[in-house]
């Protein structure tokens, strides 16, 4: 027969075995959030644009369980999508294009990177699929250096911000800077970057 002690000694353990079992499915589902290629047809969460058609770095969530990767057409739709509180508690890991030695016109899927690991360099005068948006760099002297290239060339309020910096001002501040762009100077400062 068991005795009192045995049995605290039993149920004493149950909570650490339910936390393990946990965090072993957290990491099952971090380990299946991984990026993908956009596909020809994927229309944009946000927008519901087809993301392939449009420039500029896409981006990616990965949601709920885990297994589960939505599409964006631009960096700034998925901040306007992640900043939004009812998909706070479902974004598991997000991902953008990192764009050193990219093409804007078309970026390489294979190098997407964990969005909160970027520096985003804001002030770039190209446009992508919703206009302005937020050049993402996997490694900060790569950005330092775009935004250098932008100030060097009269984009004076360029600056980079980080995945926890990024809010509604900064998507707003992008917004409102669209009527005021000088397409062709933008254009001439970017060249064929």
């Amino acid at each position: 027969m068991t005795d009192r002690r045995t049995l605290l000694k039993l149920f004493s353990g149950l909570p650490l075995v339910g936390l393990t079992v946990a965090c072993s499915e957290t990491e099952d589902q971090t380990a299946a959030c991984s990026p993908r290629p956009f596909h020809d047809d994927e229309l944009c969460v946000l927008c519901g644009m087809t993301i392939v058609e449009y420039p500029g770095p896409k981006a990616q969530a990965c949601v709920d369980d885990g297994t589960r990767n939505l599409g964006f057409c631009s960096t700034t739709d998925l901040f306007a999508w992640a900043l939004q509180p009812e998909n706070a508690t479902r974004l598991r890991r997000a991902y953008v294009h990192d764009m050193e030695g990219q093409s804007w016109e078309s970026p390489d899927d294979s190098l997407l990177m964990v969005a909160k690991q970027a520096y985003y360099v804001v002030g770039d005068p190209r446009i992508a699929a919703m206009g302005l948006t937020l050049v993402p760099f996997g490694d900060d002297r790569r950005a330092e250096a775009h935004k250098q290239h932008l100030v060097d060339n009269g984009v004076d309020d360029a600056h980079i911000l980080t995945y926890d910096e990024i809010d509604w001002d900064v998507l707003n501040e992008l917004s409102s800077a669209v009527g005021s762009m000088d397409f062709e100077r933008a254009r001439e400062i970017m060249g064929d970057m």
